[in-house]
């Protein structure tokens, strides 16, 4: 590996990650360089959207927005796997003519965790906090609760293969797990799947599919040392840490990837952001106007929009001292801890619709500030 670049979101998300991702994969295969796309926190509740040069759209949830350009993807064992989406997206995508590596021991989520999620979700009525439905937060509670009782997902396929009986019995140790917690059900419909042996049978099958593609490794640097640009692809962002059950268990920062990483110099830092701030979901947001209070040319976004789990997506300010205390606030540690100023970047996007960009450099003096017209690469 020559040079690894880890992308941070600099607030709550929703600002052009994958965009980022993909214009750097697209000037490296371009250079003939081989570039690896590392997925690292949280799951497949990131939702990460493209609009190439020919305004074909593509979003990823379960792989590196780089997959366009040729990037191959790690889940790191970070990731929290999803191996309903992983099938989803691996026809959507054309998966199949690309390298998915897996670390041995990624989490991995299962129908019970993301449809609790929903229907927890569903039943705060007015008081809900916002969620994208993949069932993240309780897919780590439950291995927390399990402890050395949880099977690894390469134990758990070998069940499936092998021992299928035994593989529906974990599952239904799962499904009782939350029984016992009280499952609020959204409708017949979810009750009738929540209790059926076929949900159990079509994962177990998914399950089996997604292991027959990956290449599981034991340690993350089995798959880095093989490509010359490693990409680190966060999800979400800085400020949905430390809010409260309105947060994300994940770790947004460049933490995850430098434990990764464990020494290796040559990482440049890339910090995304508009020249406004969004917010999808519930919580509060500081600083929230009406976005024709903030800038006339903000335009219809093409890929965030209202849904049912996440609620209105929302438009506020964005305060440059606050998000220089935050970008510090990350990197501050690893640039002492390896004696060392990390090349830092500040990745501006949607410049077309409001120009901040000295502002940014004035604000930020030790950033060099890239721009990038909305939704383009």
């Amino acid at each position: 590996m020559k040079q690894a670049r880890i992308i941070v979101g600099a607030n709550y998300g929703d600002c052009g990650k994958g965009t980022i991702v993909a214009n750097y994969t697209k000037a490296a295969v371009l250079r003939g360089d081989r570039v690896l796309n590392v997925l690292t926190n949280g799951g497949s509740q990131r939702g990460h959207s493209i609009i190439t040069d020919t305004g074909d759209s593509h979003t990823s949830k379960h792989f590196g927005s780089g997959l366009v350009y040729g990037a191959d993807t790690l889940f790191s064992e970070y990731y929290i796997v999803n191996p309903m989406q992983f099938q989803k997206e691996r026809y959507e995508h054309n998966v199949n003519a690309y390298l998915v590596y897996m670390h041995k021991d990624c989490k991995w989520s299962t129908p019970y965790d993301a449809l609790y999620n929903m229907c927890i979700e569903h039943a705060r009525d007015k008081d809900r906090h916002g969620t994208c439905a993949m069932g993240i937060w309780h897919t780590i509670e439950r291995y927390e609760t399990f402890a050395k009782r949880t099977l690894s997902f390469q134990e758990f396929v070998g069940f499936c293969a092998n021992t299928p009986e035994l593989a529906m019995d974990y599952l239904k140790t799962i499904r009782a797990y939350y029984d016992a917690k009280g499952v609020p059900f959204v409708d017949e419909d979810t009750e009738v799947a929540w209790k059926s042996d076929s949900m159990m049978e079509h994962f177990m099958k998914d399950c089996i599919r997604m292991y027959n593609k990956v290449i599981t490794i034991a340690d993350d640097w089995e798959a880095l040392n093989l490509y010359d640009e490693v990409i680190f692809e966060n999800g979400q962002g800085l400020q949905l840490m430390n809010m409260g059950e309105r947060s994300t268990p994940s770790n947004t920062g460049i933490f995850d990837a430098m434990q990764i990483l464990s020494g290796f110099n040559d990482v440049s830092l890339h910090y995304v952001t508009r020249p406004y701030v969004t917010k999808h979901g519930y919580g509060s947001f500081n600083d929230e106007q009406d976005k024709k209070f903030i800038a006339s040319d903000i335009k219809e976004d093409r890929t965030n929009s209202y849904n049912e789990w996440q609620g209105d997506f929302r438009f506020g300010k964005l305060d440059l001292n606050d998000l220089s205390n935050r970008l510090y606030r990350d990197y501050n540690k690893y640039e002492k801890l390896y004696q060392t100023n990390f090349s830092k970047t500040l990745e501006l996007t949607h410049c077309d619709e409001m120009d901040r960009v000295n502002e940014c450099k004035t604000a930020l003096p030790n950033f060099k500030v890239n721009t990038y017209a909305t939704a383009k690469v």
